[in-house]
């Protein structure tokens, strides 16, 4: 631990108190307590109480069965992992399922309210990203369609119109401002601005309810061919509002909508499927079928009513695992979930770095996975000095922590960070040879309270294997650096099998999912053949003169009499390696010789120290080898491109 001053003191008492408080507060029943309590326990952060899973498990079920939303997805997550809990979809159902209540409910009644899921917005923070101050810029889109809507863009009007119709992109629900754009499209023909009257006239949304006119405006953007007029025209029908109730006229309509890709026309043919409403017979196979289709789109109720389904085994076999996605992505929408992220996101952008990770960092422990991979990012670069009263060892296994849990849920970046981590040495490995075929492959070593092991040991066989094993779980998500990373290990035999066909395999790979690579794949291609060129010569059975004979003869292609004797013997057919000979008998060199002869030991003993250290460092030699085949290669080409010029002359 590094040396603290007063004011770390300070903040650690205070953080002390409070932890007692929460602790009295968690003794007397609050479930909200019990979270936070369970938070400080699972992640150590701030170090004002040690790491203590099994407390951290205690506390979140206390805090679950107290109603906390936050304690349900946490161990929704645990369980669906089985991290410091039993593995158990069914398990993570029932704490995932509460929680996925929460966003479905306020999206049941309202016919104009999107049912899409609209969630936290994906502020990802990366490593490509130069300043906070960049993600400022995210707001210029909407400054810039407002402009363009001023001067009469009825594109930019309708999406104007359309985000404060429901609240998108940063702004606030304002249903006077959004019929006040959605006028202006609609008056220049646009279709989407028509049905978006239409449903804002059939629930009275910023304008006087009247349903002549949802009419109105549903039949002349359904003869522009809108999708979401022909819905909002079946939904009158269907309903009654306005027209006589017409079962036949309202599927009629809502199969034209959802062949046309409208998402509640989609959901709405599901749930007459289900309930079997004239004239459609109950059929939960096409109900399957409309509501998987409407949420492949983002629909919040279809895709509850999907998971439910898949549950239950209406319409299809039952399947926990695709029911739990559903649940899980659902449960992440809720307005618990958003408001951490978007404060953390807040927090971040005005540069409070603290706080922002602290958000980020509970939002990992409900195990979102965004918010997982910004709180290793934060604590990576330590923005703000968040984590200045710790060593850089500690800093390290806290972004570790973060990693993994990111890694586990397939963030591609947090994979390749893991792998890296194992091919440098900074956290253990152990790699069991008896593995049951159905459990998931554990990426980092772990202490029974969640520590990240970080060895003092060298890096060892097993680092590399491990690494190696993250790296392919990274290539079969499309990672183009983990391709190259196994390509490299496999032409190394670092780790795993030396085979140059799997190397080039994963080179090409390589080449085929990041074509902007072109350059330093083409450069780890030449190594590979260098190699296999120095496989084929089986220097490692030669003596360095030899070696030194091979490369010159291969390379610049020589011929007899271009080097003199003293340095290579040439005979009638080739150039053949000079021998230097040293005498091993005890004689009395003549004393003019004396010196030279102590000068070539001296030059042979150094040059074989070269060679030693050439072996045991072959990627240096390979790297040397090849800046001198480019020079010498590059030199040869100049004199003959002169000779040429000067014979054209």
């Amino acid at each position: 631990m590094m040396m603290m001053n007063g004011n770390e003191w300070k903040r650690i008492d205070a953080e002390k108190k409070a932890v007692y408080f929460l602790q009295r507060a968690a003794d007397l029943g609050d479930a909200e307590a019990h979270f936070e309590l369970a938070f400080l326990y699972s992640t150590g952060l701030g170090g004002v109480v040690e790491k203590d899973e099994r407390l951290a498990m205690t506390h979140h079920y206390f805090a679950a069965r107290g109603g906390d939303v936050r304690s349900h997805l946490a161990l929704g997550h645990r369980h669906a992992k089985g991290r410091f809990a039993p593995k158990s979809c069914q398990a993570s159902v029932l704490y995932y399922h509460p929680a996925s209540l929460k966003t479905v409910e306020p999206v049941i009644a309202p016919v104009m309210g999107e049912n899409g899921q609209k969630g936290f917005d994906n502020f990802r923070l990366s490593r490509d990203m130069k300043s906070p101050k960049k993600l400022k810029r995210q707001k210029d889109v909407v400054t810039y369609y407002q402009y363009a809507a001023d001067l009469g863009n009825s594109e930019a009007q309708n999406a104007v119109g359309h985000a404060y119709m429901v609240g998108t992109k940063g702004l606030d629900v304002n249903y006077d401002v959004a019929v006040k754009y959605l006028d202006l499209a609609a008056a220049q023909g646009n279709a989407e601005a028509m049905s978006s009257l239409g449903h804002a006239y059939a629930n009275g949304l910023g304008v006087t309810q009247n349903n002549e006119t949802a009419l109105k405006w549903f039949k002349e953007a359904k003869k522009l061919g809108s999708p979401h007029a022909s819905y909002g025209l079946a939904y009158m029908y269907l309903s009654g509002f306005g027209v006589e109730k017409n079962a036949q006229e309202a599927v009629k309509e809502l199969l034209k909508a959802a062949e046309r890709g409208s998402m509640e026309a989609q959901f709405h043919l599901g749930a007459l499927h289900v309930r079997g409403v004239a004239p459609l017979a109950r059929d939960y196979t096409k109900a399957n079928t409309y509501f998987g289709l409407a949420a492949a789109q983002g629909h919040s109720l279809a895709s509850y009513n999907l998971a439910m389904m898949q549950l239950g085994g209406l319409g299809a076999p039952i399947a926990c695992a695709p029911a739990l996605d559903k649940l899980k992505l659902l449960a992440e929408r809720s307005s618990t979930v958003i408001n951490v992220m978007e404060n953390a996101r807040e927090h971040f952008v005005r540069r409070n770095y603290k706080e922002s990770l602290y958000a980020y960092a509970k939002a990992s422990e409900m195990g979102v996975e965004l918010a997982q991979a910004n709180a290793a990012y934060i604590l990576e670069r330590n923005f703000g000095g968040v984590q200045n009263h710790l060593s850089k060892e500690e800093r390290k296994r806290f972004s570790l922590y973060f990693h993994e849990l990111a890694a586990d849920q397939g963030n591609v970046l947090s994979l390749l960070t893991i792998g890296d981590a194992h091919y440098a040495g900074w956290i253990s490995s152990s790699i069991s040879s008896e593995k049951d075929d159905d459990s998931e492959e554990t990426l980092m070593v772990t202490d029974e309270d969640g520590n990240v092991l970080v060895p003092s040991n060298a890096k060892s066989d097993s680092n590399y294997e491990k690494a190696a094993q993250v790296y392919r779980r990274a290539a079969g998500l499309r990672s183009a650096a983990a391709m190259f990373n196994l390509g490299r290990m496999h032409e190394v035999g670092r780790g795993v099998a030396k085979d140059y066909h799997l190397a080039k395999r994963f080179y090409d790979s390589t080449l085929s999912a990041e074509p902007d690579a072109k350059f330093i794949v083409k450069f780890a291609l030449w190594g590979l053949r260098f190699r296999e060129w120095v496989d084929e010569k089986d220097w490692k059975n030669k003596d360095y003169r030899t070696i030194v004979s091979d490369i010159f003869r291969e390379l610049l292609l020589l011929r007899p009499g271009i080097f003199n004797s003293n340095i290579m013997s040439v005979g009638e057919d080739e150039p053949k390696p000079a021998k230097i000979v040293i005498s091993t008998e005890k004689t009395n060199p003549p004393p003019s010789s004396a010196a030279s002869g102590s000068a070539t030991e001296h030059i042979v003993k150094e040059t074989n120290k070269v060679i030693e250290w050439g072996k045991k460092n072959s990627d240096v030699m390979l790297v040397i080898a090849l800046g001198i085949f480019l020079v010498i290669t590059l030199g040869v080409r100049s004199i003959l491109a002169a000779r040429h010029h000067h014979h054209r002359d």
